[in-house]
């Protein structure tokens, strides 16, 4: 008879974002539409595998998507075999006809990106979200105390990370090649950070870091502005047409027409002629 005593042992789960496709670095709406990797895919596909490497990975799982599946075959080579599986439960969220957009596009039709989820031929919110957390759970009792390797698409990614605790959405950004750790544990799901990112994540979230502090500095500085200097706020951070028109006193020298320059003879003054080099060394 089982001991009911016993604690249920602990569930880890790598979450893999694909590598890098031509669309991605277009900024084109993939879904489910089968783009294969790039160069620099397969190149952050074959660096994961390493940073695997030093897990004792027991089983791989990938959408049946071509990017995932060439992602997942590169990190199974640098793994030595480990058992790989597809499944369409890790299918990217199918976006119908907004799929080979660009962002600006989609803009330009639906007035904004967001708006996605609302229009026709778009899979429901909710659907993904469910088919996500299906796979989760069925994971967490198939896998019970062992340590498998995922990978999927960004918007299941952000779907799945939604439910855990505590949610990071939505104040990270999930590029191609990071990697999120999960663990299984007391019947729950836990986020527990990225374990590696990509050269480029990091430099994204460092300019993205950047670019909010100093929106947030300058609301602060504007905010404690009297009224009738916000609406001159501008001429806090820029320089006024009038300061730029005012001269500077350099380059006012009288211009006599080309080549009239004065010239007193060789060596004897600042013109032109043999000898008057100003750069020459001075014994």
């Amino acid at each position: 008879m089982p001991n009911c005593d016993q604690p249920q042992r602990q569930t880890t789960i790598y979450l893999i974002r694909h590598g890098e496709t031509d669309w991605n670095r277009q900024y084109r709406l993939q879904g489910q539409t089968d783009v294969p990797l790039n160069k620099k895919g397969r190149a952050q596909a074959w660096r994961v595998g390493g940073n695997l490497a030093m897990c004792q990975v027991d089983a791989i799982y990938c959408s049946d998507l071509k990017r995932a599946q060439q992602t997942a075959s590169v990190i199974c080579q640098r793994l030595n075999g480990v058992p790989l599986f597809c499944t369409s439960k890790l299918r990217e969220r199918g976006f119908g006809p907004w799929e080979g957009l660009t962002r600006a596009e989609i803009r330009k039709r639906a007035g904004r990106f967001r708006a996605l989820n609302r229009l026709p031929g778009v899979e429901p919110l909710s659907e993904l979200r469910s088919r996500a957390l299906r796979w989760l759970k069925q994971m967490g009792s198939i896998h019970e105390g062992q340590c498998i390797a995922a990978v999927t698409h960004g918007a299941l990614i952000r779907a799945l990370l939604a439910y855990l605790e505590p949610s990071p959405i939505p104040s990270i950004s999930i590029t191609n090649g990071s990697c999120i750790k999960l663990l299984y544990r007391d019947g729950r799901w836990l986020w527990k950070g990225f374990c590696f990112h990509p050269p480029s994540h990091i430099k994204h979230e460092q300019s993205r870091q950047r670019r909010d502090k100093m929106k947030k500095r300058r609301r602060r500085l504007v905010r404690g502005l009297p009224p009738e200097l916000r609406e001159k706020r501008n001429s806090i951070f820029f320089e006024s047409p009038e300061e730029e028109s005012k001269p500077t006193g350099l380059g006012t020298a009288p211009n006599t027409g080309p080549g009239t320059a004065p010239n007193t003879g060789p060596g004897t003054g600042p013109g032109t002629g043999p000898g008057t080099n100003p750069f020459a060394a001075q014994d």
